[in-house]
């Protein structure tokens, strides 16, 4: 199951007050408990599976409570017990049903998809009659002979073929056509593995972009625009205002910073929502932020760094975060050279133009250069 694919679920009314009730802190799911205390029902609240998970755990618990159903009150902190008759537990109790529900229908997506012959994982190929034809008579060529079985059992729709590759698979066969051409002698033969080549890497290219690939399918160019000014930490008269729609993501948020500020090389990074105060001290702000960070970062933190939790920025929406205006959080670029910058909310629920997002709507200061020299950094 894919703990990182959020789900949208509105919450509002008397079920929102009775979610947050008990939104207690959940050690399995950091953040989770202050994310529900600012949600506002004005909008689905986005969960991972993982959190729902939990959140109907604990609302079982507490439904099922020997002593009755447990009133919180978090200021001034009190406890109450009322029947289980009870508005609030009948409330409750129709929230723990829709969760519930909401659980058992991800997991019978989940159970389908992998019942299904079709690997979802892998893409749909589509191969002309005469490119298949051509593959084939190089049988004794390929390195790997369960590739040319793919290719000799494709499927026929229509007047093509298609075979199901996942993202190794084409890296491979792109390669093993490569491989074609130089051995090929004819001329006519190596035009045309030249052009399936070509069709092979224009597919690659459209669903593996330069900025990833597969792993920001979360990203949707829609809903209202936020703005922020991303200022550079230690050099706040260089700064970039940015519009970004709330169905980005942090790393669209990224891309675009990135480009603001005229860099060439991609590193890692991280995002920093801080729990409290707004004043940057690295060690601090690593110690006690959420953090959203690069995925590939994500899957193994032991490599970046000391292992600490963190999120996938590109599964996370600008939406989900419930920004506040002249809220402040922290943006980390290269974790070897440490380009810190403070990032402030300047607008939020802005009405969307025609024009692109995100995009740069206003700048000040000249880019640094990315490496710059030694004597020359200290202005930064």
């Amino acid at each position: 199951m894919n703990n990182q694919k959020q789900y949208k679920i509105l919450i509002s009314g008397d079920e929102l007050v009775e979610l947050k009730r008990h939104a207690h802190e959940i050690p399995e799911c950091p953040g989770l408990d202050k994310r529900i205390q600012k949600y506002q029902g004005k909008k689905p609240f986005l969960f991972t599976y993982h959190e729902i998970g939990w959140l109907v755990a604990v609302l079982d618990a507490v439904l099922t409570d020997p002593n009755g159903y447990p009133c919180v009150e978090y200021n001034p902190w009190k406890l109450e017990y009322v029947p289980v008759s009870d508005e609030r537990c009948k409330t409750c109790k129709q929230l723990y049903d829709r969760l519930n529900e909401e659980e058992d229908k991800i997991v019978d997506l989940q159970q389908r998809k992998n019942n299904n012959t079709m690997d979802y994982d892998k893409m749909a190929i589509t191969l002309t009659d005469s490119q298949r034809e051509l593959m084939l008579k190089y049988e004794s060529c390929f390195a790997d002979h369960r590739l040319f079985r793919k290719i000799s059992l494709a499927v026929k729709e229509g007047d093509d073929f298609e075979i199901y590759l996942d993202d190794e698979g084409l890296e491979d066969l792109m390669d093993q056509v490569s491989d074609f051409t130089n051995l090929e002698k004819d001329e006519g033969i190596q035009i045309q593995l030249d052009h399936l080549n070509d069709c092979l890497v224009e597919f690659y290219n459209d669903i593996f972009d330069d900025d990833g690939g597969d792993y920001f399918e979360c990203s949707d160019e829609t809903g209202a625009v936020c703005v922020v000014k991303v200022a550079l930490a230690y050099s706040k008269k260089i700064w970039r205002n940015i519009a970004i729609q709330d169905g980005h993501t942090l790393h669209d948020l990224h891309n675009i910073i990135f480009e603001a500020f005229d860099r060439d090389d991609e590193h890692m990074y991280s995002f920093f929502f801080p729990h409290s105060g707004k004043k940057l001290n690295p060690r601090k702000i690593r110690q006690s932020s959420d953090e959203y960070t690069h995925p590939y970062a994500c899957e193994d933190r032991e490599m970046f760094d000391s292992g600490s939790e963190a999120h996938d920025a590109s599964a996370v929406t600008i939406e989900s975060l419930d920004l506040t205006e002249g809220q402040v959080f922290y943006y980390l670029f290269d974790f070897g050279d440490e380009w810190w910058h403070e990032i402030t909310v300047e607008k939020i629920d802005g009405t969307a133009d025609n024009e692109e997002y995100p995009r740069i709507i206003d700048r000040k200061g000249e880019s640094p250069e990315q490496y710059p020299d030694p004597e020359e950094d200290e202005d930064y």
